[in-house]
């Protein structure tokens, strides 16, 4: 009776339970194992004075202690066979947030949703999550050094322990290091403690390093029977250098217990960061074959495609190599020049389609001499998944070309003066145009592919955004190094990448970049895997697969994205999930 009275001379009446009242029963499931507990008495202290009296009290009355408090450990570390239950739930303040050192000073009885809840308003958080999360308390998180989901990424408590203030089994207080890792000298002492399930002291004040909140988590969901797939991912995830916030799984016998007759393993991956780089870590990369072009001509190089047949071979090759998406120009299948013959990109449309689920994307780019009506007619005849258009005028050249070549070199007529003539041409996209254009996309169903010049082009679209005119999200290709227009180099890139951005948002449009000519093509073809971005290569842009040496095919210059691709660590898109990036309407939907 001297024992009772004592404790709850230290902490209070209504805050000691012993044998004979209800609610101890509740305390004889000693936590989530089968194991039972049968403590002579639990105490609930109020601070660390109270936590020194009862140990020192127990150490004089050869009583020994178990601390408790969410009772959801799997180890049976509070388990209690006779002495005092010691339950620090009453202890659950943040005492402090340091959000210039990222810090925070819990005390024990605080649960770890509760703690970031806290943190979240400070932008800031721990990012360990045990399953028990919303009710194991943080004391028994460290002293059982639990993990989490997100442990793959963030790691465990471990990581992320700075101090602690512990009573020993004297009864003496003292803290076992210093707050910040740069002031710690000697032993570790906190790491003894962490995993020690009470057995060195009770926890009664936390310190943790903390992170910066995600802007965004991006979850994906798999689904598979066969075991060996998961070992397979989680290898896949590694190989590719995939930073992943999470990896949780459920077995087929836990997942039948909610969805019944089931016999499939479900996976959880998670990233996260930025709205926009968190889903760029799932995303895999869309590669664009553009395979002729309106400006490449005939004489550069023998193995460009003229004929609806030559760029369909050339279009099937290409996919195969792993192009998703096949932007197409029609040629004059006798000479060779570029043509806007509605009749020319059905056959080539039509034939592409037989033959690869590929994206087919029809060019509205046109010629010189072309109207904006002639140049878009191609829209309502065919009704693609994807179009291309300019979004703004620009002086548009390749007359440097006819520099190279004699007259007797020329394979057709009409090359020299055509090249010639992109002297004196301004390529027109006016607003009237820009307006012509995209309604005609919409009234179609046809997902436009903005070509992007310059940094004004991200200028006039964003007026026809806040008007409500273009609606977002939006599929941009950033189009560097034409005479005429932006240059192909990394600042360049990265003013265009960082204006689109506070124009529209990162989330808001996805983008793509060309390089024109070698080595740009492939230059900038990697620092848009690197940055989150698409690419674009063919022989409308680029000739070459190295310095001076003329590809055999538009396959080839794919081939050689996907080889950079997957040293980077970025997986390729089928053409089915181009589609669902970009948020096409599918290959059954044209006309064609």
């Amino acid at each position: 009776m001297r024992f009772v009275e004592q404790l709850i001379k230290i902490s209070g009446k209504e805050n000691v339970i012993t044998k004979d009242m209800p609610q101890y029963h509740a305390y004889s499931f000693g936590d989530a194992t089968l194991y039972r507990s049968a403590p002579d008495i639990i105490v609930y202290p109020a601070d660390a004075s109270q936590i020194q009296k009862i140990v020192k009290f127990a150490a004089d009355n050869n009583t020994h202690i178990v601390t408790g408090a969410g009772l959801t450990g799997l180890s049976g570390g509070a388990i209690a066979h006779g002495g005092i239950l010691l339950n620090p739930l009453r202890m659950r303040e943040v005492l402090s947030v340091d959000t210039i050192s990222k810090k925070v000073v819990a005390q024990p009885g605080i649960t770890c949703a509760q703690l970031n809840e806290h943190l979240k308003s400070y932008g800031m958080i721990i990012p360990v999550a045990p399953a028990s999360h919303l009710i194991s308390t943080l004391g028994g998180n460290i002293a059982e050094a639990a993990g989490g989901t997100w442990g793959m990424s963030k790691g465990t408590f471990k990581n992320y322990l700075l101090s602690l203030e512990v009573v020993d089994g004297r009864g003496n207080i003292f803290n076992t290091g210093a707050e910040l890792a740069k002031e710690s000298t000697g032993p570790d002492i906190t790491s003894l403690f962490l995993g020690s399930e009470g057995t060195m002291g009770v926890i009664t004040k936390i310190t943790l390093r903390c992170e910066f909140l995600p802007e965004d988590i991006w979850t994906a969901r798999c689904s598979f029977k066969d075991e060996s797939v998961l070992q397979s991912i989680h290898e896949k995830v590694a190989e590719n250098h995939i930073d992943l916030y999470s990896f949780e799984y459920m077995d087929a016998r836990m997942l039948s217990c909610i969805h019944g007759d089931n016999d499939n393993m479900l996976l959880l991956l998670q990233t996260a960061g930025s709205k926009h780089d968190s889903k760029i870590q799932m995303e895999k990369l869309i590669i664009t074959a553009a395979l002729t072009g309106n400006i490449t001509l005939p004489t550069q190089t023998p193995y460009l495609p003229l004929t609806p047949q030559q760029i369909c071979e050339e279009a099937v090759r290409a996919a195969n190599a792993g192009a998703a998406s096949i932007h197409v120009h029609g040629r004059d299948p006798e000479t060779g020049k570029p043509t806007t013959d509605p009749e020319v990109y059905r056959e080539i449309a039509t034939l592409i389609k037989a033959r690869t689920d590929a994206i087919v994307c029809i060019t509205t780019g046109g010629t010189p001499e072309m109207t904006a009506e002639e140049r878009v007619r191609v829209v309502p005849a065919l009704k693609p998944e994807l179009a291309t258009f300019n979004m703004g005028s620009l002086n548009f050249s390749i007359h440097p070309i006819v520099n190279r070549y004699k007259d007797e070199d020329y394979k057709y007529s009409w090359e020299k003066a055509f090249a010639e003539s992109t002297k004196k041409f301004i390529f027109p996209n006016t607003f009237a145009d820009i307006e012509y254009f995209y309604q005609t996309m919409v009234e179609n169903n046809t997902k436009s592919e903005h070509e992007i010049y310059d940094v004004g082009h991200l200028y006039n679209m964003n007026f026809y955004v806040r008007k409500g005119f273009i609606k977002l999200p939006v599929w941009l290709q950033f189009v560097t190094g034409i005479l005429g227009g932006i240059g192909s180099d990394l600042e360049n890139l990265m003013y265009l990448k960082q204006t689109a951005d506070r124009l529209f948002g990162a989330e808001n449009y996805k983008w793509s970049v060309i390089g024109a000519g070698y080595p740009a093509e492939f230059n900038m073809a990697t620092l848009s895997m690197m940055m989150g971005g698409h690419v674009r290569v063919g022989f409308e842009d680029n000739i070459f697969i190295s310095k001076g040496v003329l590809a055999k095919s538009n396959a080839e210059l794919v081939e050689k994205a996907v080889r950079i691709a997957k040293e980077l660590g970025r997986e390729i898109a089928t053409p089915d999930e181009a589609r669902s990036i970009l948020g096409l309407k599918g290959k059954d939907k044209v006309g064609y």
